[in-house]
């Protein structure tokens, strides 16, 4: 029997296997997961978290509604919590139902530790592809059809269908390098081809019969770049002052331009 739960969750499982091997990600560390849910709770679930606190917009969450984890009504793109508040934070397949998906990064950035990391639609050859012939939505429609009754889902969950903001590698890295030009940065991307394949299992619409006379290739592609309709990426926060770019320097609790390094590397170019 295939494993609709591993199917639905593969890259946001693949980055949390490769942040914990790479010794970035513990199940002690505390956690903040954000436009978060079920699926979440049970991700972090079977890896064994301990410390996690989930987080959504929604108006009736209660301080109980994902025990053994707090949760918490937190807005994503403008988070009521200091700076440093978690180890990491956490977005699934939320970002893009942002009215400003940067301003959330930015946010997440701001209130992790050691880092952030998401999953998310990723701008491609496949997800053009996959619009122009209807196998993906360019407005979110599916994101509300069952919280009508709630207003829920869409646009900060407010019930109208979000477009889908489709991020890249470049996006996410000119968002963090233009907000915090300070130092150098570590990012770790994903791509991958995800196919919900529950959704065409037991279907013989014309779509469902494609995908399986093309399942094959599908999972020979799962990990090209060219093909990926999904992103996986994590941002770690520089450590400093050994980050810092060369030009700057801390001095007095303060970062300031090194006048030495500018005179000796710039001035005379």
């Amino acid at each position: 029997m295939a494993d609709t739960f591993r199917e639905r969750g593969f890259i946001y499982m693949e980055i949390i296997d490769q942040l914990m091997a790479e010794g970035l990600l513990k199940t002690d560390m505390e956690i903040l997961i954000l436009c978060a849910g079920d699926f979440d709770k049970e991700v972090f679930e079977r890896y064994g978290f301990t410390n996690v606190t989930i987080s959504n917009l929604a108006r009736n969450l209660k301080p109980d509604d994902f025990i053994p984890y707090a949760a918490k009504s937190l807005d994503a793109e403008a988070i009521d919590l200091p700076d440093n508040s978690y180890d990491w934070c956490v977005v699934h397949a939320g970002l893009h139902h942002c009215a400003v998906p940067q301003n959330a990064i930015l946010e997440m950035f701001r209130v992790a530790r050691v880092g952030c990391f998401a999953c998310e639609p990723v701008d491609s050859l496949m997800s053009r592809l996959s619009m122009r012939f209807g196998f993906s939505q360019r407005y979110e429609i599916g994101s509300v059809i069952d919280k009508l009754d709630d207003k829920g889902g869409g646009l900060r969950f407010g019930g109208i269908p979000n477009w889908i903001h489709r991020f890249s590698r470049e996006s996410v890295e000119q968002t963090i390098r233009t907000a915090h030009p300070e130092a150098r940065h570590r990012f770790i991307m994903l791509h991958r081809l995800v196919v919900p394949w529950y959704r065409f299992r037991g279907k013989w619409t014309p779509k469902s019969i494609l995908v399986k006379l093309l399942t094959p290739f599908l999972l020979l592609m799962q990990k090209s770049s060219l093909l990926a309709n999904n992103i996986a990426f994590a941002v770690l926060k520089p450590k400093l002052p050994e980050d810092l770019h060369p030009w700057l320097k801390e001095a007095d609790g303060e970062l300031r331009v090194d006048a030495k390094w500018v005179e000796e590397n710039w001035r005379h170019h």
